[in-house]
């Protein structure tokens, strides 16, 4: 009995069973079951597959689609740029037209009430023989001589006048002092002349005299925008007009 060895359960009353099936039918049975589950896996590859190639177009179409939205605001906003491109133009050209305005008359000078006011320094009794100006420009500024005691002025007026008397030099210098852009006076010549004394200054003017009808204002300059400094300037070329 020790040398008897139970192989595995004793089914007692169950039906006989036995396979008389060759058993290349049962392979063959199992290499079918293996090439269904390979042609299964294909068609989930391939589905997989397509769902992607699916997506990736529907997201490219998506992408095409915004991108032709932004090249037609693109030209939208060309189109709109191109409709006020002749307005810049002429603000640029305006704007250019009002520098040289205040380059070519940066050294103006109002004479008509500038000899007025010159009118209204003479002595009682003074008639205004002859005046001369000798003004700087933007191209030709006015040379100072070599003497120390001359001034910088931007122009040289040379007065005569007669008197019935002698002339209070002093008193005469202290009126002309009053001129806008007064530097200095120097008196060149008093002579005799029939009924009176003929006399004649030389008067330097400074750049307070200058009128600067055309130069920028203030708010012009701080606004930092062309239609602000266009306005500004339209509104100086009118008050000059």
């Amino acid at each position: 009995m020790s040398d008897l060895q139970r192989v595995g359960p004793v089914l007692v009353g169950a039906p006989p069973r036995a396979s008389l099936l060759p058993p290349e039918i049962a392979l063959e049975a199992a290499a079918r079951r293996q090439r269904r589950g390979i042609i299964a896996l294909v068609v989930l590859i391939v589905l997989v597959v397509a769902g992607g190639y699916a997506g990736a177009t529907y997201l490219a179409q998506g992408a095409q689609t915004k991108l032709a939205d932004a090249q037609n605001q693109t030209a939208t906003l060309l189109a709109e740029q191109a409709q006020y491109a002749q307005i810049s133009t002429v603000q640029s050209k305006v704007a250019d037209i009002q520098a040289d305005q205040a380059t070519v008359t940066a050294l103006d000078v109002d004479w008509k009430s500038f000899l007025r006011a010159l009118d209204g320094t003479l002595p009682d009794g003074a008639t205004l023989q002859s005046v001369a100006v000798t003004a700087a420009t933007p191209i030709t500024p006015i040379v100072a001589g070599g003497s120390p005691l001359d001034s910088a002025h931007i122009a040289e007026v040379t007065l005569t006048a007669t008197t019935g008397d002698v002339p209070d030099i002093v008193a005469w210098i202290t009126a002309l002092s009053t001129l806008p852009g007064f530097v200095d006076a120097t008196p060149t010549n008093v002579a005799t002349v029939d009924g009176g004394y003929q006399s004649t200054f030389v008067v330097h003017i400074g750049d307070g005299a200058l009128s600067k009808r055309f130069a920028p204002t203030d708010a012009a300059a701080g606004a930092g925008g062309d239609g602000a400094a266009g306005d500004a300037g339209s509104d100086a070329a009118g008050d000059g007009e």
